[in-house]
């Protein structure tokens, strides 16, 4: 992908851009609520969907009906979930090998996430 020099950086947003992540996050809260007998369902996504991990740490207490202080915990335990599920099935989404190459090519291009 050739891109032209006029770029001194690039700032990437987390999830679903450049990785496939976002169904890697979803199998992990619908592991996690499963864990404990309850279905993880579109509307418990649409509600910590893009937020913090201090919202999703006390809705998914409330919704779990554990102490708010366990919160931080069952996030915790949902990020560990992730991270096995990264470490094994990650994947670039389509053109985003091809834009780094084409960004690492320009030279002294910073790069955020």
């Amino acid at each position: 992908m050739p891109l032209s020099g006029r770029y001194t950086a690039v700032v990437f947003d987390m999830d679903g851009l450049l990785l496939d992540t976002e169904t890697l996050w979803h199998e992990a809260e619908v592991e996690l609520f499963a864990r404990r007998g309850i279905a993880f369902t579109r509307e418990d996504q649409m509600q910590v969907i893009g937020t913090s991990f201090d919202i999703t740490a006390r809705y998914f207490a409330d919704r779990l009906g554990e102490p708010s202080e366990r919160g931080a915990a069952l996030v915790e335990e949902m990020i560990g979930l992730m991270h096995v599920r990264v470490e094994q099935r990650v994947q670039a989404l389509p053109g985003a090998v091809e834009l780094m190459d084409g960004l690492r090519s320009l030279g002294d291009v910073k790069l955020g996430l």
